[in-house]
């Protein structure tokens, strides 16, 4: 019987009490390596990222190390920070941590988690880098590309608007394109039915009443949650059906007192309901009619515009880089609205609470799409093709040695 071969994944971060989108996707990879490799996952801290891991059966590790934001930043910081960073005790317990596990190959996930990338390739591991965010468009872009570039044999980004800094002229044949997915099995649509009612009763939500929610990790500016809140505002009096949910860490900010200083300004601030961070997204999103994702920053990918198109919601979003592309890639051009146009976006909105009769056709093309654009069959295919170049290389250097 063979031995599977090890893979280490790195998490930059690990929540407490909610999973950000790279953290959802990192988990989602690493419970389907394990039907292939040996998967250990190394985490900053214990978290739910963890504890959702080791639930699946996946080993876990805890080794904290310092991240590059000046990386991600394009910052002309980031090679003075790096090479701190590489003289450090955390490389050495990064190197001392892969003696002793000894993987055959590394995932690093994220720009900004570039110490594990370096501590591997010293020690001779093949490195898988994921790209999550948009690397800011500063004139050291192409700096933070080639460190990249120097420690990755892989590249993998989750959208074409990741990839588009990292010029072949650079990185060769190193890029590959693998966007998240999702395991219809994990989000069990037996339920939906059953969840969309209890949901629904618990806020005072009738059945002719519709529905609007924001989805995020944690209420923040870059999520345009105060967006989405002056939308509501203006809607509110023209349309007395309409109810607006936000579910995200309620972690009590300036920013958070903000928005809620917002919704009590609005005609009827109870039809503007606070949720915390939702763990189990099949709970949520089968009780919401529409899906708004107003992000004012460059998205890497828009994971929750995903998860409302798997639950066979009509999306609305902001185009955001990565966001607009999933949105056009699903045929819903006409639900693109610019960065910041809360005008358009309200506009958007009133135009699908007039034509309430179209939504779930709507929503019904938006699950078709997203399964034939990001589906489980096409994220494995990709995955796959992947996954034989890994074990080519890695088979090749366990003969050398």
């Amino acid at each position: 019987m063979s031995v599977k071969s090890k893979v280490m994944l790195f998490s930059h971060i690990c929540h407490p009490d909610r999973m950000s989108g790279a953290e959802k996707w990192l988990l989602f990879l690493a419970r389907i390596l394990t039907g292939q490799y040996e998967v250990v996952l190394v985490v900053p801290c214990a978290g739910m990222l963890s504890i959702e891991a080791e639930t699946a059966g996946i080993r876990i590790v805890i080794q904290d190390s310092p991240l590059l934001w000046s990386l991600y930043e394009s910052s002309p910081a980031m090679h003075q920070e790096f090479a701190k960073q590489e003289a450090s005790n955390s490389y050495q317990s990064l190197l001392t941590l892969l003696h002793m596990h000894r993987p055959d190959w590394v995932i690093v996930n994220t720009a900004v988690n570039a110490l594990p990338a370096a501590a591997a390739k010293k020690a001779g591991i093949p490195v898988a880098w994921i790209i999550n965010e948009i690397l800011y468009p500063e004139a050291h872009q192409i700096d933070a590309v080639r460190i990249v570039n120097r420690y990755a044999d892989w590249i993998i980004g989750i959208s074409e608007a990741v990839l588009a800094p990292f010029k072949d002229s650079i990185v060769n044949n190193k890029k590959r394109l693998i966007s998240p997915s999702w395991n219809d099995t994990e989000l069990h649509p037996e339920k939906w039915e059953e969840n969309r009612r209890y949901l629904r009763a618990v806020h005072n939500i009738v059945d002719h009443e519709t529905l609007i929610g924001l989805v995020s990790g944690i209420v923040s500016a870059h999520k345009g949650i105060d967006q989405f809140i002056n939308m509501a505002g203006r809607l509110i009096p023209h349309f007395p059906q309409a109810k607006f949910l936000i579910a995200g860490s309620l972690e009590i900010t300036d920013y958070f007192n903000k928005c809620q200083t917002l919704a009590h300004s609005t005609l009827d601030p109870s039809r503007i309901i606070f949720l915390p961070f939702a763990k189990h997204i099949e709970q949520l999103y089968p009780a919401l009619d529409v899906v708004v994702v107003p992000s004012m920053i460059d998205e890497g990918f828009g994971m929750t515009a995903l998860e409302g198109m798997a639950f066979g919601k009509p999306v609305v979003a902001y185009d955001s880089a990565g966001l607009g592309e999933l949105l056009q890639n699903t045929g819903n051009e006409e639900f693109l609205v610019p960065k910041g146009d809360v005008d358009r976006l309200s506009q958007t909105i009133a135009d699908l609470l007039q034509h309430k009769d179209h939504m779930l056709e709507i929503g019904t093309k938006n699950r078709k799409e997203a399964v034939e654009s990001f589906g489980i069959g096409i994220f494995q295919n990709r995955l796959n093709n992947l996954l034989q170049e890994i074990d080519a290389v890695v088979h090749d250097l366990k003969k050398t040695i």
